[in-house]
């Protein structure tokens, strides 16, 4: 009896204390082209409540360098850890310039 009346007052703590996820787009600011690579700026705003939240950067590139991610926030907030993950099951947006090129270069290969 004991163990029932606990988790009927302990779950809805549980709930409460769950990461909240907010997946976000971002627009590219800028780029600087160098000999062995490239910076890409990214800008993107949102509110954050309260809490713990995962903020989530959907459309990124696939050749991006996990040691070269920075995150600069304006806010009064604590990042806790900032990662990149590549998600091999959803295929990225390509925009309306790189479908072109894609579809040219396998004209030109034909």
């Amino acid at each position: 009896m004991r163990l029932f009346f606990f988790l009927l007052f302990s779950c809805p703590c549980f709930l409460l204390a769950q990461v909240r996820k907010l997946p976000m787009e971002s627009t590219i600011a800028g780029v600087t082209v160098f000999a062995s690579g490239a910076q890409i700026l990214r800008t993107a705003n949102t509110s954050v409540l309260p809490g713990r939240t995962e903020v989530i950067f959907t459309g990124l590139s696939n050749q991006l360098e996990q040691q070269s991610l920075q995150l600069k926030a304006d806010a009064n907030i604590t990042l806790l850890s900032v990662q990149a993950i590549r998600d091999f099951s959803s295929q990225r947006k390509l925009e309306a310039d790189e479908r072109g090129l894609l579809d040219r270069r396998v004209d030109l290969q034909d």
